[in-house]
Order: structure tokens, then sequence, then C-alpha cells
């Protein structure tokens, strides 16, 4: 019996350099060795799963090689072709008219409803605040020179004025804009 790399076989010598292996004989090529179980059948297996690994590298490797004078493809840039913009025509805006005085003897308007005032301090008297629109009218309140008020409604022309609905502080009522001389308040920005 011989032991080989894989184990025990049960391979004998017999007589003019032949092996014998469960009752399979052949040459030994080489007389001075003992059998060599090159027909082993476990044998057989590893040989071909080398053989199969061999190939399966070159081929893997292969993958990765390029013949010399071959180039390397390389991705180049497609110009997309589009048609050129076609031009519209710019239509010009109508400009919005020029405001004028809805009040004849009045200032052209200049507060904004639901934004805020300051009465200006051109004049050192505080600005009075009616119950309704027009100077016949009783009063309710005075806002002093730069302080401010919400607008509420307006413009009611009454008395060659422009009335607007104010709030100042709790109090809501009616204000002049101004006359024709100057204005009372002015417009204030957001509130």
């Amino acid at each position: 019996m011989i032991i080989n790399a894989i184990g025990y076989d049960s391979v004998r010598m017999i007589g003019d350099n032949r092996c014998k292996n469960d009752g399979r004989v052949w040459a030994n090529d080489n007389p001075r060795t003992a059998c060599s179980c090159y027909n082993n059948p476990m044998k057989r297996l590893l040989h071909i799963r080398f053989l199969w690994v061999l190939v399966a590298c070159i081929l893997l490797a292969g993958c990765g090689l390029r013949p010399a004078g071959h180039a390397t493809p390389t991705a180049t840039a497609v110009r997309a072709i589009t048609p050129p913009p076609t031009a519209t025509a710019f239509i010009m805006p109508t400009p919005p008219p020029t405001p004028t005085a809805s009040c004849a003897g009045a200032p052209r308007e200049r507060l904004i409803i639901g934004e805020r005032g300051r009465v200006l301090p051109d004049d050192p008297r505080a600005v009075n605040v009616r119950r309704l629109p027009g100077t016949e009218n009783s009063l309710v309140t005075t806002i002093p020179i730069n302080a401010f008020f919400m607008v509420l409604d307006g413009p009611v022309c009454k008395d060659s004025y422009s009335w607007y609905q104010v709030r100042y502080r709790e109090t809501v009522g009616w204000l002049a804009e101004g006359d024709l001389t100057s204005y009372y308040v002015e417009p204030y920005g957001t509130g």
C-alpha cells in the first residue's frame, strides 16, 4: 500500500511495471518508482480542478490586457444640436396714469390702506382725528408729531380734504391728509 497526498490508496505493483487498483491495471511509466496513482479518481479530479482554475485565471488576466498599439476607448462629448431661439416681440407695457387728486383742493393721495402712517413734524401741532370725515364733525382724539397710526379706509373727499379712517392706539376716527400747501401725514411702510 502506498500513502499519497490524498490519503491511503490500495494500489499495488504487479509485475512488468504495471499497477493495479480496484481491478484496473495500467502501465507504470517510471520503473524506478512505485506505481504512481494518476488513474486514481480523486487525483484526476484535483488535476481537472487545477486546470480549470488555471484557465479561469488566464481568461481573467486577459480581460485587462490590450494588444500593443491598441488605444483604450475614451468617452467623447456629443454636441446636441438645438434650434436657435426664436425672437419674441417685446411689448412695452402701458405706463400707469399719473395719479391725480380725487379731491379738488387737496394734494394727491399718498396714504395706503392697510399700511402705517406717521404725523409729519412740519407743523408743531398734533393732527385732529374726527368721528366722521369733515371739519364740522366732533373731535375724537389728536395724534402727536412723529406718532404712528394704521390706515383703515379712505380716501373720502369732504371740505377740500382727503380723509382717511385710521386707528391710533385703541381709537378709530378720520383725519385729513393735508391741504394744497403741505401734507400733515405720510405713509410709513408696512406695520
